[in-house]
């Protein structure tokens, strides 16, 4: 914010601005918000990531923080999750957040995080702000769905998205869908994409036959690389490499598949 503190605001339809949150003003447990990192919403409720200290941000208890703030529940703003505070997973505790949280239209935020303890990893997790619940959907190491083998990824080219059908942006029924990339250790097929919302389905996968539309019968893939995923959350879009029995045998497509 131009000349005072940064914070989170929130812009009404009437055009009144409220700040739902700022530096230096109050954070639940009598602590106070030092800095802010990501936000995402969806109509009426937020999320975001933020430092905050006690008794100010000069104070000796740092600490980051998941913030969710909705206009229909008491307290409004509420901690869905802290670095160093337990996670859904048995003798674990936060150790960073990684992205930008999503939040769905009845108020769930799914965000991506690292853990450490009893197990130690990265992983998918989702709060629920009316029932005040953590749940994981994923973490490394979990079944590859579809697969003989395991996720041996959930730290980097992974997308938390969230389903609107057309028109965009257009209202969010159910869940926050997740697609991931990942590698797989122990299993025939060595990569693939993912879907969550929330059980887990294979979309693509590195024994998948390539479209021969494009390529050769007899070619295949040798790696997934980037992906996207269209905002109707319907359709993936990925590039990858792909050996070719037509010269020239290395190549590289950009392809595109329907999502359930």
């Amino acid at each position: 914010m131009h000349g005072g503190p940064d914070g989170i605001f929130f812009a009404s339809a009437t055009p009144s601005v409220v700040a739902l949150a700022r530096e230096n003003g109050a954070a639940p447990g009598k602590r106070v918000y030092c800095s802010f990192q990501t936000v995402a919403h969806n109509d009426d409720t937020f999320a975001w990531v933020a430092g905050d200290n006690t008794p100010d941000c000069a104070g000796a208890a740092p600490g980051t923080a998941l913030f969710v703030w909705d206009n229909n529940t008491v307290p409004q703003v509420k901690v869905a999750a802290r670095i160093g505070g337990p996670t859904s997973i048995p003798g674990t505790t936060f150790t960073a957040f990684i992205g930008t949280p999503a939040v769905d239209a009845e108020d769930r935020v799914v965000f991506r995080a690292g853990f450490t303890g009893a197990a130690t990893g990265t992983g998918i997790f989702r709060w629920d702000n009316l029932s005040n619940t953590l749940s994981t959907v994923v973490v490394r190491g979990d079944a590859a769905p579809d697969t003989t083998g395991l996720l041996n990824q959930v730290r980097e080219s992974l997308d938390v998205v969230q389903f609107a059908p057309p028109p965009f942006p257009g209202p969010f029924p159910g869940p926050i869908r997740i697609f991931l990339r990942s590698t797989i250790r122990s299993g025939s097929a060595k990569s693939g994409f993912f879907l969550f919302d929330p059980g887990g389905s294979a979309l693509v996968l590195g024994t998948d036959d390539v479209p021969d539309d494009l390529f050769d019968p007899a070619a295949r893939y040798e790696k997934l690389l980037e992906f996207g995923v269209d905002p109707s959350g319907m359709k993936l879009g990925f590039v990858a490499r792909v050996r070719d029995a037509v010269a020239p045998a290395a190549k590289t497509g950009v392809l595109r598949c329907d999502v359930p």
